[in-house]
């Protein structure tokens, strides 16, 4: 097995046990390999020989120059299971040979005693090595290519939640990467949304998921994002409760609902930023997705537009995005059903607002109040008018969606509304 030079590395062992020497050197001697072993204190350093007996126990090792490594003994084939650390701890797949996580939504689970998510490293360079997110009790995994497949001897991150074990079964062992019992495109794509972010050179993708086992509550369903700041990665997540979650499961009905995101952006100045929104077209046809900038009061309707650029500076901003779900919006100057005598709608023309109401149809005098209110709730606009018919907003609005609510005195106010674009 070859390890590139002067990179960390998180491994395991195949075989059924590992001496430091078998790695060609010792730590003490010419420094030529550095070994760091995580507890519960954080990382130590591996100053003597070590023999590793415990074959999903994680290590960090890095080699001062390219090395290939030949490890012998007897190869890891049968069942493994590790009792858990309080807080962080890193596991190898303990096997010669490729490893599906598991996707366990059940009391019996493999990882039922961690938080349920598993993050790895993945990418070739310091820029672009980030964190890989997979959720046990789902199968959701983040980015969209990484499936959950563990490479020979790869070591991962998982937390602790109760005190037991954590197992790894010789039947999820596969001996072709490409291929998974357990993925399921289809399945994995309904219902799902994925948000990539970039800045033209790195890019980070959260997921916001309807599921029958989703909750507007923080889970075990969801998983936290993981940061680090010494990455130049513009990062995006879900905020839920006081969490900042890259996969995000929502219950299946969330019309009205609201989902703010957050924003971890590096230390680099302002950046032109771009975010793709892949997998509305997937959704509920009765459901649509806006994305509200409330920086700049742009509406966007994602089942039109699917990608958004916009600029922002460095810093966590979890108040600006926000994801609504709503009913499809009709324009059409179309009397609403069930409203054949009292008519209100509202439509765009030649850049301007048009609303038209006949409330004062049967009345020979009185006054309609027109009140525009954006998607946030702010009242942006009030009109008074003292005949009915087809009025013309004097306002410069934003691009947006918006609610017009249109009343007599005295009477139930009529409200419809608008995407002004």
């Amino acid at each position: 097995w070859t390890y590139d030079s002067r990179r960390y590395w998180y491994v395991g062992h195949g075989t059924a046990q590992l001496r430091l020497s078998d790695l060609g050197t010792q730590t003490g001697a010419d420094k030529s390999v550095v070994i760091y072993d995580y507890n519960a204190t954080g990382w130590v350093k591996v100053l003597d020989d070590l023999q590793v007996t415990q074959p999903m126990k994680g290590y960090s090792v890095t080699f001062k120059d390219t090395k290939q490594i030949a490890y012998a003994g007897a190869l890891n084939t049968d069942d493994k299971q590790m009792t858990l650390i309080d807080g962080w701890q890193l596991v190898a797949n303990p096997y010669p040979s490729y490893y599906q996580l598991p996707r366990q939504d059940r009391s019996e689970a493999d990882f039922r005693h961690t938080t349920g998510s598993v993050y790895a490293r993945s990418g070739s360079d310091k820029n672009s090595r980030s964190v890989v997110t997979y959720n046990t009790l789902t199968g959701i995994s983040t980015p969209s290519d990484f499936n959950g497949i563990v490479a020979p001897m790869q070591a991962f991150w998982v937390k602790k939640e109760t005190a037991g074990v954590i197992s790894m079964k010789q039947a999820n062992r596969i001996h072709d990467e490409a291929k998974s019992a357990l993925k399921s495109a289809s399945v994995e794509d309904r219902d799902l949304l994925r948000l990539q972010l970039t800045n033209g050179v790195t890019i980070d993708e959260a997921v916001v998921a309807l599921r029958s086992t989703g909750s507007f509550d923080i889970t075990r369903y969801d998983s936290d994002q993981r940061f680090e700041d010494d990455k130049p990665i513009p990062y995006i997540y879900s905020v839920k409760e006081d969490h900042a979650v890259v996969i995000n499961v929502l219950p299946q009905k969330v019309l009205k609902q609201r989902v703010p995101l957050g924003l971890k952006l590096p230390d680099v100045g302002e950046e032109q930023l771009r975010l793709t929104v892949a997998g509305v077209e997937n959704l509920n046809e009765n459901l649509t997705v806006y994305l509200e900038d409330k920086a700049t009061g742009a509406m966007i309707d994602l089942r039109s537009q699917a990608v958004y650029d916009f600029s922002a500076k460095a810093g966590t901003i979890n108040d600006r995005l926000v994801l609504h779900f709503d009913e499809p919006i009709s324009t059409d100057m179309d009397t609403p059903e069930g409203e054949e005598a009292t008519s209100v709608y509202a439509y765009q023309k030649d850049g301007e607002l048009m609303v038209f109401e006949n409330l004062l149809m049967d009345q020979p005098k009185g006054e309609v109040q027109i009140e525009v209110i954006s998607m946030s709730g702010a009242r942006v606009l009030v009109e008074e008018y003292a005949t009915s018919g087809l009025h013309v907003i004097p306002a410069n609005l934003a691009p947006g969606i918006y609610l017009v609510k249109v009343s007599v005195k005295g009477e139930k106010p009529h409200t419809v509304k608008v995407v002004l674009r």
